[in-house]
């Protein structure tokens, strides 16, 4: 079925569906919802982290708007300075242009359903999975993120990757 501008109005992924995208140690995105679905509206994809890895730098975009509902395990955010320990069933929501990451220090995996809006975050993740499959540096992956409008403060916490013991 499609829409009177020729949108697909039904899009669905059976369990483990949708497009792939390794980060490295840092775990998978599965894509559910992409720019191209909803005129970039939204962006919907699943983050599995395994056990004891970092997410993304502490970051901030201005131009989105990011939930996370916790749909396994446990996750940690900090968010503007805060930590926050939010376990399976919790959400989180971090307007534009508060500084965020997560993490998941638990000792099994854990996935989070993150909507963000409008949707764009997408090309970032193509961009990293391929500087983190070619061995590129965390400074690269810091002007990835730059060059997709995403702000990195200073920040030494390990990002995609194995967290520290």
């Amino acid at each position: 079925m499609t829409a009177t501008d020729g949108r697909k109005v039904i899009h669905i992924h059976e369990p483990g569906g949708g497009r792939l995208i390794q980060l490295g140690a840092g775990g998978t995105v599965r894509i559910k919802v992409e720019g191209a679905d909803s005129q970039r509206a939204l962006l919907m994809y699943e983050f599995t982290m395994p056990p004891r890895t970092a997410g993304p730098p502490v970051h901030m975009h201005a131009h989105w708007d990011e939930a996370f509902y916790v749909l396994d395990g446990e996750v940690t955010f900090l968010i503007d300075g805060q930590e926050h320990i939010v376990p399976t069933g919790g959400c989180t929501f971090v307007a534009g242009a508060v500084p965020h990451t997560f993490w998941n220090a638990s000792d099994r995996p854990a996935t989070n359903l993150t909507v963000l809006t409008p949707s764009g975050l997408e090309e970032y993740f193509d961009a990293v999975s391929d500087a983190l499959a070619t061995g590129e540096s965390m400074d690269a992956i810091h002007a990835l993120m730059s060059t997709h409008g995403i702000e990195t403060p200073s920040d030494d916490r390990p990002a995609y990757g194995s967290l520290p013991d």
